[in-house]
């Protein structure tokens, strides 16, 4: 996490009816910091930290400390180094700035209300919710079903109610946020029909299979729920690699398991290399002891690679595209059309770079029937144009980069391709190259101004002004 300060901050904990306040110190970034560029959460980390806001919420309503040591709002509230949040003590002095930044009129109509402590602080929590759901890019996205559980939680918190009874209406709203519904056993539909046939016995059979099942349920989920918690800040370390290339935040989700995980270790190394805090051999030496158990390994090593860019790991990177792209991709939670595009766009560089021309035609024509936007549909034609032109294969460069140019027609780099690929091509006159330029400045006549397009002017002695192309002498 960028830019890491020291604050002295409270630790809250429910013991019974009662509120444990305990001070701590903690490094980390303010709420309002965190959220002001509008950044990019994977989803489990974003509802972890709705869960956090409203068991903070709820015990500062149940604290016996005065209301002036707590500020909820999102100068009051510090993302610390281990991805937990935690409320300033607002009688450090060291906190005095961020005291007066949360009391400003302007702060206060947003996340304050009339009533008592408890109502407001309800309130804040809701609006605290409402803010992180508008101004962060969330991946993958928030599901209807859970953005209508976060509807009645945010509704909840606003009401102004028993405590308790808000306590267990949010409660179970929260409960059910990134919870995966599963099927009932056809065993116990069984039961079910036959305690309906026996009569009034039979529901006491669906009591006490229910509890027994509860109990097995209870033993298996505390003997895994460490390796559960594990693998989900590994899966969270790979979503910040890959889906957004915040090395940064990649680096704070593995640092968190790296002694449960030897893997971790290693992406550690990786994640600062990418964001240029270690050495070159240090990722090299990352990347020889990572084994690559899913696809999220496959795209963060191929990545590495790729910055790289030594030509020895040519053959390694081929190995490691080819086994992306060997499975479907509907079923897993890394690899989709984006990153297949990724991954063939690596692919097809390597076999130029390896002399495989066969092989790289074959790739750029599979890339073809991918759902491309409008940015990936430009970038898939320049690489290809540029490719071909690299092998002095004129003729086909400029069919690509006509094919660019209707599928992209406001690509200013397709066009001067095309003309560079033209002037190249021995059959093309003089008249076609100012036909093909005249209408390309009639459609932008900013071109008029590129560099390369007044070297190949010059060239063949064409005037160019005021928006204008004709032949000289």
């Amino acid at each position: 996490m960028k830019d890491e300060k020291g604050y002295a901050v409270l630790r809250l904990s429910m013991c019974g009816n009662n509120c444990r306040v305990v001070m701590d110190f903690q490094k980390g970034v303010l709420w309002y910091e965190k959220f002001a560029p509008g950044p990019k959460i994977v989803k489990e980390e974003a509802v972890g930290w709705m869960r956090q806001l409203v068991e903070m919420a709820f015990c500062v309503c149940m604290s016996r400390e005065e209301s002036g040591r707590f500020l909820f709002n999102p100068y009051g509230v510090l993302l610390g180094a281990d991805r937990n949040l935690y409320l300033l003590d607002m009688e450090d002095e060291n906190n005095e700035s961020c005291k007066k930044k949360g009391q400003r009129k302007k702060i206060k109509e947003k996340f304050e209300c009339t009533g008592e402590r408890e109502v407001q602080t309800m309130f804040a929590a809701g609006r605290m919710i409402q803010c992180m759901m508008a101004q962060s890019d969330i991946y993958p996205s928030i599901h209807w079903r859970e953005k209508q559980y976060i509807k009645k939680i945010v509704v909840l918190c606003g009401r102004k109610e028993d405590l308790e009874k808000k306590k267990k209406s949010i409660e179970r709203n929260v409960h059910c946020l990134g919870r995966k519904r599963k099927p009932v056993p056809a065993v116990l539909w069984g039961i079910l029909c036959l305690s309906l046939c026996i009569g009034g016995g039979g529901w006491y059979a669906i009591k006490h299979v229910k509890e027994e099942g509860q109990k097995k349920h209870s033993i298996i989920e505390k003997s895994i729920v460490g390796k559960m918690m594990d693998d989900s800040y590994m899966e969270q370390g790979k979503k910040y690699f890959l889906e957004f290339g915040d090395y940064e935040e990649s680096k704070q989700c593995f640092g968190r398991v790296e002694d449960e995980h030897e893997k971790a270790k290693h992406y550690i190394i990786l994640a600062e290399y990418m964001s240029g805090q270690e050495k070159e051999e240090k990722a090299k030496e990352a990347l020889k002891s990572l084994e690559a158990e899913d696809k999220g390994d496959l795209l963060c090593m191929l990545r590495v690679y790729e910055k790289i860019g030594d030509m020895e790991d040519c053959e390694e990177m081929i190995d490691l595209a080819k086994r992306c792209c060997i499975h479907e991709y509907e079923k897993d939670i890394y690899f989709n059309e984006k990153r297949e595009f990724e991954v063939k766009s690596i692919l097809c560089r390597m076999y130029e770079m390896t002399g495989q021309k066969k092989e790289a035609d074959l790739c750029y024509e599979e890339m073809s029937r991918l759902k491309l936007d409008e940015e990936q549909r430009q970038q898939y034609y320049t690489q290809w144009a540029k490719a071909l032109m690299q092998r002095n294969d004129w003729k086909k460069s400029d069919e690509v980069c006509q094919k660019g140019i209707e599928k992209v027609p406001g690509s200013d780099e397709l066009k001067r391709l095309r003309v560079q690929a033209m002037c190249m091509f021995p059959d093309n006159s003089r008249e076609k190259l100012l036909g093909v330029l005249s209408a390309y400045i009639a459609q932008n006549p900013n071109l008029i101004k590129d560099e390369e397009i007044k070297k190949i002017a010059a060239q063949y002695q064409l005037k160019m002004e005021g928006g204008k192309i004709w032949a000289g002498k």
